[in-house]
């Protein structure tokens, strides 16, 4: 199987343009024969870094409530159909997809880092919320739960994935990841020995996606948390890797 990891920056907090970007992505790595892909965490559409930067958790702050609604505005509403686009991409190249998604709650008012998993043939078969976001982060999602900690069945293999720090928490590892091979997400680190490009091979360049399993890999001894290697065979436009 070969796997492609997503490196590129989303269409800050546009929904619908990130969403093309991730369908133009799925159609890139399919040229180049991938059979599943990865994007960062809440890459539809961004990642709220100014929790760590701002001060975010000042009461009634008129520009911090602006800033939260904007990030409201432009989060996933799975039931409203704004993956659609995605699981069509899917379809149609066979691909596998997991997403970082900042998805709306049903209530409309809290946000989760949510994981999506999409089968090109089943459609959209999980969605992962973050079970414990991260210093500002608590600022910015809610908790998750573990209903989304599932393995599923593709091209002869079983996939599964975890959010970013996710990767580092023994249960849902020990729950996720037996005899599995890991991409770490965003913050985390995936060791390909190298990767040629037209620029030349760079040495043990980070992987930088949200976190997805595939089973029944070569293992060796990297994470200790899930012992397994990732080896590239190259690498496309200096921003999506595509490793077997």
């Amino acid at each position: 199987m070969r796997v492609a990891a997503v490196q590129h920056a989303p269409v800050y907090l546009d929904r619908e343009a990130t969403v093309d970007k991730v369908v133009a992505l799925i159609a890139e790595a399919a040229a180049a024969g991938a059979e599943l892909i990865a994007f960062p965490e809440t890459f539809v559409a961004g990642y709220p870094s100014w929790a760590d930067f701002t001060n975010a958790s000042a009461f009634n702050n008129p520009v911090q409530k602006q800033a939260f609604a904007k990030y409201l505005d432009s989060a996933v509403d799975v039931s409203a159909g704004h993956l659609d686009p995605i699981v069509a991409a899917s379809a149609e190249h066979g691909m596998f997809v997991y997403v970082g998604i900042a998805e709306r709650s049903m209530s409309g008012g809290s946000i989760y880092a949510t994981l999506a998993a999409i089968h090109p043939v089943d459609g959209l078969v999980g969605t992962h919320r973050k079970l414990k976001p991260t210093y500002g982060e608590r600022l910015m999602w809610a908790d998750g739960d573990g209903a989304g900690l599932r393995a599923y069945d593709f091209a002869g293999t079983r996939v599964s994935g975890l959010n970013c720090w996710e990767n580092w928490m023994p249960p849902p590892v020990q729950r996720c990841m037996p005899r599995a091979l890991r991409c770490t997400s965003p913050r985390g680190r995936a060791r390909p020995r190298s990767v040629s490009t037209s620029a030349g091979s760079l040495q043990w360049k980070a992987v930088y996606l949200s976190s997805v399993v595939v089973e029944c890999f070569e293992t060796s001894t990297f994470p200790t948390t899930c012992r397994s290697r990732l080896t590239c065979s190259t690498f496309i436009t200096g921003s999506l890797a595509v490793a077997r």
